[in-house]
């Protein structure tokens, strides 16, 4: 049975199909075609595996929750401040309200929260 130039059997056997490259069995690569694709597979399966092992992670470490329990306390805390002047003073409870007069201010307090 005589094989036809650019038969699929004749490339399974790792022969080349043109002429030119035909130049007495010497493959130049010290590798076979075989070879190299079936190592460029394994480094893409890799890639593919490590990329969902990522998203997995990701996806995973998206979920938790970082809020800490909390017991309530039987007085609301006082809250000692000291102003630039050095005058010291007690806020009786958490402040509700602020007021900003510059609006560098306004914008380091609206960062704060």
């Amino acid at each position: 049975m005589r094989m036809r130039s650019g038969d699929p059997r004749e490339m399974r056997a790792g022969r080349s199909t043109g002429e030119a490259v035909r130049t007495s069995g010497v493959q130049y690569s010290g590798r076979s075609r075989g070879a190299a694709l079936r190592r460029v597979r394994i480094w893409g399966a890799t890639v593919a595996a490590m990329l969902v092992l990522v998203a997995a992670l990701l996806a995973a470490v998206g979920c938790g929750t970082n809020q800490k329990a909390t017991t309530p306390s039987a007085s609301p805390a006082r809250i000692a401040v000291t102003d630039d002047a050095g005058r010291a003073f007690t806020l009786q409870k958490p402040a509700t309200r602020i007021v900003s007069l510059a609006p560098a201010q306004t914008e380091m307090v609206y960062a704060v929260g």
